[in-house]
């Protein structure tokens, strides 16, 4: 943040060629953001603890580099300010009600981490609790302070909230979520509006969070895609990336591992009108050796940040689909993986997009095609 926009954009461009100008790909000028601070709209900060005249004082913020020692948030630019004030309201009402904080060394202790969605469409907003444990019994007295404390930090004009969720962990992990949720208050998701299309969010679906982006990110995946293809969309969530080239497509198959996101997939087809959008739970790497070889004539992968499993790279070079989109949320393991894949695939574009305004990560979108 020290420095203009207009510089960072310039380091992150320069960062993409320089890992893969020696592949002897050209790179697009970036995609800077119309939207630089106050892009973020999925929060997730954890709990910590203080202790004062021998009394526990909960902090809430992100991890100092490189350890687990939180700095207490007291603003974030990056953030939706509606999350900001929600969070910091969150901690205060901890405080006054005396919650205890989950200490990772003992494992004891109640509250561990918030984390809060907005659409960016609707204004609706879910805040969830992750704790080391059940619901406690007087939940309903907590709620009700909650709620008020809730209601100060959003009048109104830049956000509702319309449920809170408790997400139970009792594990001894750095995973956030557990696998059980318990509805506090009102809705345990959000809708959201994207393009011409709408979703149900919930705690764990996987969502792009910078949505002023999001758009831009996307076109640059449909332009890798030719009419009337038949689609395979690899690690696709709730299908948000298939949905948004489905008018172009003659098909699109969706694989996605997480149930939570096939079945919220199936139901955001339904809803908006996508019929040749179809999902398959699946582990991607292991089923796309069974599935390219099946006349798909693209591929959309969008992996996370280590990139392709060996096993997917392997059924896709040996695979003879003509077409391939990858979404890189790393251009170190975009680098490799192009690498990987450069006895069957020439790569024709590659085109960093800012997905993430004044951090040091950066988006990259190669397509690629089969070498004759």
């Amino acid at each position: 943040m020290h420095r203009p926009y207009y510089e960072e954009l310039s380091e992150k461009e320069r960062h993409v060629r320089e890992l893969l100008g020696p592949l002897g790909i050209r790179v697009s000028p970036i995609a800077g953001s119309p939207v630089s601070i106050g892009w973020r709209h999925k929060v997730q900060l954890p709990f910590a603890f203080r202790v004062e005249s021998k009394r526990q004082i909960a902090t809430l913020g992100c991890f100092a580099r490189e350890s687990h020692q939180v700095v207490d948030q007291m603003e974030c630019h990056i953030q939706d300010p509606a999350l900001t004030r929600l969070g910091m309201a969150v901690r205060d009402w901890a405080n006054r009600e005396r919650i205890p904080v989950y200490d990772e060394r003992s494992g004891e202790g109640f509250l561990r981490h918030v984390l809060m969605r907005k659409a960016h469409g609707t204004g609706e907003i879910l805040l969830g609790l992750v704790t080391n444990g059940p619901r406690p019994t007087h939940y309903r007295a907590l709620l009700k302070t909650l709620l008020k404390a809730t209601a100060k930090a959003l009048p109104g004009e830049d956000g509702t909230l319309v449920g809170v969720v408790q997400n139970i962990n009792e594990r001894s992990t750095n995973v956030v979520l557990g696998e059980q949720e318990q509805s506090w208050w009102g809705r345990d998701w959000i809708k959201e509006k994207l393009g011409k299309h709408t979703y149900h969010i919930e705690l764990s679906t996987f969502f792009q969070i910078n949505p002023y982006q999001t758009p831009r990110l996307y076109d640059e995946v449909r332009k890798g895609i030719r009419e009337g293809s038949r689609v395979l969309d690899a690690y696709c969530g709730l299908g948000t990336i298939g949905m948004w080239v489905a008018d172009r497509c003659s098909e699109v198959l969706g694989l996605e591992e997480n149930p939570r996101s096939v079945q919220a997939g199936r139901a955001a087809a339904k809803a908006n009108g996508v019929t040749n959008m179809h999902f398959v739970r699946a582990d991607a790497s292991e089923r796309l050796a069974g599935l390219v070889r099946e006349g798909w004539d693209c591929l959309i992968v969008d992996p996370p940040r280590k990139g392709l499993e060996e096993a997917g790279a392997d059924a896709i070079e040996s695979s003879g689909i003509p077409r391939l989109v990858y979404v890189s949320c790393d251009p170190r393991s975009l680098a490799r993986d192009i690498e990987r894949l450069s006895k069957s695939y020439r790569t024709l574009s590659a085109v960093p997009v800012d997905m993430f305004p004044r951090t040091t990560h950066v988006e990259t979108v190669a397509t690629l095609e089969r070498i004759v």
